[in-house]
């Protein structure tokens, strides 16, 4: 049966389904015409979901208020999971795909297995976003113990490629024992920063080699290798200490973000 969208009806049927008392026919309804916050969308999504109800149009208004109101969802990836099987609008997918990567690589936000093995299926369609799926992607897997030696081949290339680019990220030292990387980057210690990429990020150093010289910090702007992830390089040797703190400047002022010590282990220490 075919309902016509009526304000007063979606209220009440929005209402029933709070209250618990709703059937197939209500969802339905809720399904084509309901508009509300993605953790009201979801709460319907999850009960068409256990009614067997088809719901390809709300998960598509799902994926896409995430997208424009750029709120990253943990869920949202069981939303996409199910969208993805129903014949979806491939740009929807590309942007939700380049959405949850940038999500992962940049601001560290956990995703569950499932949505790479999405990645590598449309990396090749992805355009633009084909970098940061790929980043997103060599992330995950110098994570992962075992890795086939096909896959570890296309890893390669890629790592190869972006470091042609200038694109050098602390992670590729972890595939150092299965790919080629260079020496001089398995060698260095990588501090790594991330904010907007619009905003100056300076690191302020002390090298100490435990000598009785009084130092003083050195200060270098880090460079924005990728979409706001910022990196500076060092060569530490046996003993030597790294003692730091990172200023950032944005449009509302400059302020001390973050502070470490890093000690490069002997050989006995390793």
């Amino acid at each position: 049966t075919e309902y016509k969208e009526d304000s007063l009806m979606v209220e009440l049927a929005y209402y029933t389904f709070c209250s618990g008392k709703y059937d197939e026919t209500i969802l339905e309804y809720l399904i084509r015409y309901y508009l509300g916050t993605t953790k009201d969308l979801f709460a319907i999504w999850k009960a068409a979901v256990d009614f067997e109800v088809p719901a390809f149009e709300l998960e598509e208004r799902i994926i896409c208020q995430i997208l424009f109101s750029e709120t990253f969802v943990n869920d949202g990836v069981q939303v996409f999971e199910m969208y993805y099987k129903m014949h979806p609008n491939i740009r929807i997918v590309k942007a939700f795909l380049a959405y949850y990567a940038y999500n992962y690589l940049v601001k560290d936000r956990q995703l569950e297995q499932s949505i790479f093995q999405y990645m590598e299926i449309e990396l090749e369609q992805m355009e633009q976003a084909r970098d940061v799926c790929c980043l997103a992607i060599l992330k995950y897997y110098a994570t992962v113990k075992k890795v086939g030696p096909d896959f570890m081949h296309w890893v390669g290339n890629e790592v190869n490629r972006f470091m042609s680019k200038g694109i050098v990220l602390p992670f590729f030292k972890n595939f150092s024992g299965s790919v080629f990387v260079p020496r001089e980057v398995v060698d260095k210690t990588f501090v790594e920063y991330h904010t907007n990429p619009r905003n100056v990020v300076t690191i302020h150093y002390i090298l100490d080699d435990r000598s009785d010289a009084a130092k003083s910090f050195v200060t270098e702007d880090m460079s924005n290798v990728f979409c706001g992830i910022f990196v500076k390089t060092f060569t530490l040797f046996e003993g030597e200490q790294l003692k730091y703190y990172i200023t950032e400047k944005g449009e509302h002022g400059e302020s001390i973000t973050d502070s470490k010590t890093i000690i490069c282990k002997t050989s006995e220490d390793k």
